[in-house]
């Protein structure tokens, strides 16, 4: 979108809802997140069998994979885009995931909360919201409950932590963020991901204290 102040011409950032009307959403690779798919195989258990969260969810790839692999939990998807909502419910109106347009971190209340699960939201974000993320984590799950993350290290190759979104992020940053409240339980490189993002993500499991 652009805009026009006496002479000076500008673009205005488009907001998600915007993007999600136009179709302007270049992040959605149209199915779950490769490492994702591998967790719910390898490690379940970390998802917990309760209320699991996914904010950010988008259209809702990722929330339909965990409802799918774990039916005894409730899944709910989280956006504040209310059309990102609606293509969510109708791309799989059988799926038994429940969509919510909520702000994550300001909003909701949510009872039983066994995990969190994060690809999206945290690099969309900008990055001085980020504490407020944490808080927002540390606040909605109880002790021994599990943040589950995907983390966009390095989206693009300039190292440049104002440019996005996505925007970069780091191992330092994060743990400075969660470990006040959570004890980092497992970080590993995924070995599948997206085409284009090998190298560039890390998965980091971390335990509410």
């Amino acid at each position: 979108m652009s805009c026009v102040l006496g002479n000076l011409h500008y673009i205005v950032p488009m907001s998600w809802e915007e993007r999600y009307q136009v179709g302007d959403t270049p992040w959605d690779k149209g199915a779950a997140a490769p490492p994702l798919i591998d967790l719910l195989q390898e490690s379940p258990a970390y998802f917990g069998s309760e209320t699991i969260l996914v904010p950010g969810c988008g259209r809702g790839h990722d929330a339909r994979a965990i409802a799918k692999a774990i039916p005894t939990a409730q899944t709910i998807g989280l956006d504040i885009s209310v059309t990102a909502l609606k293509l969510a419910r109708t791309l799989d109106p059988d799926s038994q995931v429940e969509f919510q347009q909520v702000d994550f971190l300001t909003e909701g209340s949510f009872p039983h909360v066994s995990a969190i699960f994060e690809h999206t939201c945290f690099c969309a974000i900008d990055p001085s919201l980020r504490p407020s993320y944490a808080e927002a984590c540390a606040r909605l799950l109880p002790a021994g409950a599990h943040w589950i993350a995907i983390i966009f290290l390095t989206p693009r190759d300039i190292d440049d932590p104002t440019i996005g979104p996505p925007f970069q992020s780091s191992v330092p940053e994060i743990t400075e963020l969660f470990s006040p409240h959570f004890n980092l339980i497992e970080s590993y490189r995924p070995k599948n991901t997206y085409a284009g993002r090998k190298g560039k993500e890390l998965v980091m499991i971390w335990q509410r204290k």
